[in-house]
């Protein structure tokens, strides 16, 4: 059986649950970077034109926050943990180490809002001279209400899963985009804790969409599963809506 919880599984694998973003705000790390809005605790840049192979295989983002501490996001395939990170930020270079000062990885500031990939004394997967930009808040998540800000995100990819298949396409109309962010600002949301096994996206007949940005940040899931309740999944945790409605026709076919 191939219901929306397996494809859920790989996908979780492949299209990272983003800690930053979703609950998280950006905000300026270094007198450098202060041009930009100052709405968040930290700043996100993403790998430059990543492919879904690149979500699979590459260092896909680099986080900074603004207490001293960074996320790097390696791929599935890495099976190198890193241990808590640190960073420090000049005019010319971006540099990542452990708290014994033991040095993880080097970028290149190329402007204000990129980094370029210099060299790793850790598996990061990363390549030399791979690009990682500047990326607005697209999302926030608080007290059971998501906040799209649609005029920072390019386009939307939606995978649906209806039992065994499973559809991929992408929405990059900025008024599509628009509408789908009215359209999540409205939802009602409760949250539920499953037993294990029994979370939604198990049976065949399940209908379930997951949602990330054209840059491959996660948004959430949301679906109408085995016991025709809708629910979302978001930041790890499951949602009842309470004021279900159907995705904006463009979200739901291609």
């Amino acid at each position: 059986m191939c219901g929306v919880s397996t494809v859920k599984k790989f996908l979780k694998m492949v299209l990272f649950v983003v800690a930053i973003g979703i609950g998280g705000v950006i905000a300026s790390c270094s007198e450098s970077l202060n041009e930009q809005p100052v709405i968040d605790l930290s700043r996100s840049y993403f790998l430059k034109n990543a492919t879904l192979r690149d979500q699979m295989e590459r260092l896909l983002f680099v986080e900074l926050n603004d207490d001293g501490t960074a996320n790097l996001g390696t791929p599935p395939i890495s099976s190198h943990a890193l241990r808590p990170l640190y960073y420090t930020l000049t005019d010319t270079e971006l540099l990542f180490f452990y708290s014994a000062g033991e040095s993880v990885a080097r970028f290149e500031v190329a402007d204000e809002n990129t980094f370029v990939f210099v060299e790793a004394s850790v598996p990061l997967f990363a390549i030399a001279g791979a690009m990682y930009e500047y990326t607005p808040q697209w999302m926030s998540f608080d007290d059971g209400k998501i906040t799209i800000y649609p005029e920072n995100i390019p386009g939307i990819e939606v995978i649906k899963v209806v039992g065994k298949d499973v559809n991929r396409w992408s929405v990059a109309d900025k008024s599509e985009i628009a509408v789908f962010a009215k359209w999540v600002g409205n939802l009602a949301l409760e949250s539920v804790t499953f037993s294990e096994n029994q979370e939604p996206g198990t049976y065949d007949g399940d209908i379930g969409y997951l949602l990330e940005t054209s840059f491959r940040a996660h948004l959430f899931e949301f679906g109408i599963y085995n016991d025709g309740i809708h629910y979302l999944h978001i930041n790890n945790n499951w949602y009842h809506v309470r004021n279900p409605s159907e995705l904006p026709q463009v979200f739901t076919s291609r």
